[in-house]
């Protein structure tokens, strides 16, 4: 088995969740899930998404085998922080926390270059948020057209209310400390 595979296995488990209760709520095929877990595939991102979201679990935490819920303090060092994008194609999202098990809280650091669009995955959009500006101007935008601006040590707590994005529309790099909070995981 492949730590992957396994640690998909290991979060499924202790959620006494079937490969049957897991291919249903991804919309998955069992088969494809299983060889999956024993390493005999490697799954798209879209289908890592699916599998995260149906387990409760960001994305992260599939990767991070050395994280447990019963830990009553986790470091992570600067040198150990994980980035989702390149930093010339997409915003830099870094997970702070690693993705820590059964975890409501997900904080991570978002860097954009000037005009870049930050837009938080579905399972994001009807959380619960606290940003901070940690440097340049950014825009948070709701939809339809409701919109505020930004700037290096504002902070704002966003309520669920649907779709956003956030805009850098400053001259320079943006980065902002995003915590988002789920009502359960």
């Amino acid at each position: 088995m492949n730590p992957l595979g396994t640690r998909i296995r290991w979060i499924r488990g202790s959620q006494r969740m079937t490969l049957k209760q897991l291919s249903r709520s991804t919309a998955l095929t069992i088969s494809f899930l299983s060889q999956v877990e024993r390493g005999a595939v490697l799954p798209s991102v879209d289908s890592l998404r699916k599998i995260a979201h149906s387990l409760g679990v960001p994305v992260g935490q599939l990767f991070d085998e050395g994280l447990a819920a019963d830990k009553p303090l986790t470091l992570l060092r600067k040198s150990e922080l994980k980035q989702d994008h390149v930093r010339s194609k997409a915003p830099i999202v870094e997970a702070l926390a690693g993705g820590l098990l059964h975890t409501r809280i997900e904080p991570r650091l978002i860097t954009l270059r000037p005009k870049m669009i930050y837009r938080p995955d579905l399972r994001d959009q009807g959380c619960e948020a606290f940003g901070m500006v940690w440097q340049g101007q950014v825009e948070l935008a709701w939809e339809p057209g409701e919109t505020i601006a930004l700037s290096s040590g504002d902070s704002i707590y966003v309520q669920p209310r649907g779709a956003y994005r956030i805009t850098s529309t400053g001259t320079g790099e943006a980065s902002i400390l995003w915590i988002t909070f789920s009502a359960e995981r």
